[in-house]
C-alpha cells in the first residue's frame, strides 16, 4: 500500500513539473485534493518573481501586488515592526496554509522591485492624490525590498538562480550576507547568477568577493563588468562545474601598448589581451561562452574543446589575419551556435575553415563585419555551409549578389533552414555606390520548392524591385506553408509603397510582421 502511494506521488509530481509554465492549470491542480495541493504548491511558488501577465498602463501588476501581500503575511513580528517604523501601513496579517517563502528557488530582482512598487501603488496610496502618482517615499521602497530579501534568504533553504539588475538590490544582498550566516547557506547552492546594468558601480565587485567565499556550484554566470574583474576571476576559478559564462565589459578595453603607456602596476586579466588563468582553468567544462568588448586571445580557443555556443562580440582591439586563422585550426566539434561581430576588418577565409573543420553540428551562424577584406570568399562560406552543416537553422551573414547557384544549393541541402539575414559581401557595406541588386537572390528564394523559410531579412546595401517583392509574397502564398516574416533594413534601396505591400500581405496572413527594421553597422569610425 505504501509503495503504491509513493508511486502515485511520483506520477503526480511528473505531471505537475511538466505543467510548471502553465500557471492557470497549476492553480486548477491545487483544487483536486490535498495530495495534489501539497505537491503543486512548492512548484507554483518556486518562481514567483517573473512576468505572468502584461502590466497595466502605469507599469503596475495586480498579480505582483497579490504575491507581495502573501509574503508580507509571512514576515516575522520584528520585520513588521521595522516596516511600521518607516510609516509603511496596510500590514494586516492573515493565516496562510503554507510557508510559501521556503519554496522560493528563483529570484529575479527586477520583478521583485516591480511587484513591490505595485504593492505600494495598489495598497498604500492616498485616493485623493492618485493623480500625483507619489504613493510612497523612496526610503520606504528600499526598506521593503531589504526586509523581503532578508526574509527570503532566511526562509528558503536554497536559492537556485538569482538575477540582479540594480545597485540597490546588490547592496542590500551584500549587507544581508555579511550579517546573516543563514543567507550565506542559502546562496551556497546557487546554480545561476545574472548581473547586469551595474556599469560603473563598484558594489558588484563586493558581491563577487562575497560569493567567492561559499558559492562554488554556479553553472551559469552572466555578468557585466567595468574593467576591474579580479574578484570575478576568483569567483570563476573556484567554481566546480561552470558551464555557461557570459561577460560584457562596459569599460574601455586596453591594448598591450596602452597598458604599457599607462604604466599599470597590476594587470587586470583579459583586459590587456592575455588569457585569464581563471577562465582557462574552467575551459574544458564550459559549453557556452559569450564575451563582449573583451580582449579575448583567439589562441585560447584550443582549450575550449566542449563548446556548444561561442559568441565573440567586438572582442579584440583588432584581430588580424594571423589571429583569425585560429578559427580554422581549432577543433570545436560540438559547436552548434557561433556569433562573431567586429568593428574592424575581417577575413572570411578563416570562417570558411571554421565551418569545414567544426561545422558538422552547426545550427546558428552569425557573421557581422562591415569591412570585409576578402568579400569573394562569401561564396565559399555559403558552399561550406551546404557541404558541412546540414543541420543549419539560422544564417546571418554575407553573400555575393551572383551567388544564386550557391544559395539554391544551400536551400536544397539545409532543409532545416528557417531564418536568413543576408548582408552584401563588399568591402564597405555602409557606403555602397551603387546599391547591390538583390532581385536575383530574391528569385531563388521565392521559387525554391524544398524550403520552408520562416524569416528573411535583407541588411544594409541591397536594393529590391516591386515586382520581385510581389513575386516573393505570391509564390509563398501558393506554397501554403504558413506566414513568412520579411524585413528590409533602413539603409536598403526600396521602392515607394513597399510598406503598403507588406501591410497588405500581413493582413492576408501570408506575411508575419513584415516591415522596415534598423540594424546598426559594425565598423570602426576611424578606420
Amino acid at each position: 500500500m505504501g509503495s503504491n502511494k509513493l508511486l502515485l506521488r511520483e506520477i503526480i509530481l511528473k505531471i505537475v513539473e511538466f505543467l510548471k509554465d502553465d500557471i492557470a492549470t497549476l492553480y486548477s491542480c491545487i483544487l483536486i485534493n490535498r495530495e495534489w495541493c501539497k505537491i503543486t504548491i512548492p512548484i507554483l511558488w518556486s518562481d514567483t518573481f517573473r512576468k505572468y501577465k502584461p502590466f497595466n498602463n502605469n507599469g503596475q501588476s495586480l498579480e505582483g501586488k497579490q504575491i507581495i501581500s502573501t509574503y508580507i503575511n509571512l514576515l516575522s513580528e520584528e520585520s513588521r515592526i521595522s516596516l511600521k517604523k518607516h510609516g509603511i501601513k496596510s500590514l494586516t496579517k492573515q493565516k496562510t496554509l503554507f510557508n510559501y517563502s521556503e519554496f522560493l528557488r528563483h529570484l529575479d530582482a527586477y520583478y521583485l522591485k516591480v511587484y513591490v512598487r505595485s504593492w505600494f501603488q495598489f495598497t498604500t496610496r492616498d485616493k485623493k492624490d492618485i493623480a500625483k502618482k507619489n504613493y510612497y517615499k523612496s526610503g520606504q521602497f528600499r526598506v521593503m525590498l531589504t526586509v523581503l530579501l532578508n526574509h527570503f534568504l532566511q526562509q528558503t533553504p536554497r536559492l537556485i538562480s538569482l538575477k540582479i539588475a540594480s545597485s540597490d538590490i546588490t547592496e542590500a544582498i551584500i549587507t544581508i550576507l555579511q550579517d546573516n550566516p543563514q543567507a550565506r547557506s542559502c546562496l551556497s547552492n546557487l546554480k545561476s547568477l545574472k548581473q547586469h546594468k551595474q556599469y560603473k558601480d563598484p558594489i558588484s565587485i563586493v558581491l563577487f568577493s562575497q560569493l567567492a567565499k561559499y558559492a562554488w556550484n554556479i553553472e551559469h554566470l552572466d555578468v557585466a563588468i567595468n574593467n576591474k574583474i579580479s574578484e570575478l576571476s576568483t569567483l570563476i576559478f573556484l567554481q566546480r562545474n561552470l558551464k555557461r559564462l557570459s561577460i560584457c565589459n562596459k569599460g574601455n578595453t586596453l591594448s598591450i601598448e596602452e597598458f604599457i603607456i599607462n604604466n599599470k602596476s597590476t594587470m587586470e586579466p583579459w583586459i590587456n589581451g592575455i588569457a585569464e588563468p581563471a577562465i582557462l582553468h574552467q575551459a574544458t567544462s564550459i559549453t557556452h561562452l559569450k564575451l563582449e568588448t573583451v580582449n579575448f586571445p583567439l589562441e585560447s580557443l584550443y582549450h575550449f574543446e566542449n563548446l556548444i555556443e561561442l559568441e565573440l562580440k567586438f572582442c579584440g582591439k583588432r584581430y588580424n589575419k594571423k589571429d583569425l586563422i585560429h578559427f580554422t585550426q581549432a577543433s570545436l566539434n560540438h559547436l552548434e551556435i557561433f556569433l562573431f561581430e567586429s568593428k574592424y576588418p575581417i577575413y572570411l577565409e578563416s570562417f570558411v575553415g571554421l565551418i569545414e573543420n567544426s561545422g558538422e553540428n552547426l545550427k546558428r551562424l552569425t557573421l557581422h563585419g562591415c569591412q570585409i577584406k576578402d568579400p569573394k570568399n562569401a561564396q565559399r562560406i555559403i558552399t561550406s555551409l551546404t557541404n558541412y552543416s546540414p543541420n543549419l537553422i539560422y544564417y546571418d551573414g554575407p553573400i555575393l549578389e551572383d551567388n544564386t547557384f550557391e544559395l539554391e544549393a544551400m536551400l536544397n541541402r539545409c532543409v532545416r533552414l528557417r531564418t536568413l539575414l543576408l548582408h552584401p559581401s563588399i568591402t564597405r557595406c555602409y557606403s555602397p555606390i551603387p546599391s547591390i541588386n538583390f532581385d536575383p537572390l530574391f528569385n531563388v528564394i521565392s521559387h525554391d520548392k524544398s524550403q520552408k523559410l520562416e524569416c528573411l531579412s535583407i541588411i544594409h546595401a541591397w536594393k529590391i524591385s516591386e515586382s520581385a517583392l510581389l513575386d516573393f509574397f505570391e509564390s509563398h502564398k501558393k506554397k501554403n506553408v504558413g506566414p513568412i516574416q520579411f524585413n528590409y533594413e533602413k539603409s536598403c534601396t526600396v521602392f515607394h509603397g513597399i510598406s503598403t505591400i507588406c501591410s497588405r500581405y500581413n493582413d492576408f496572413g501570408v506575411g508575419l510582421d513584415c516591415k522596415l527594421i534598423y540594424c546598426p553597422r559594425s565598423y570602426h569610425q576611424k578606420s
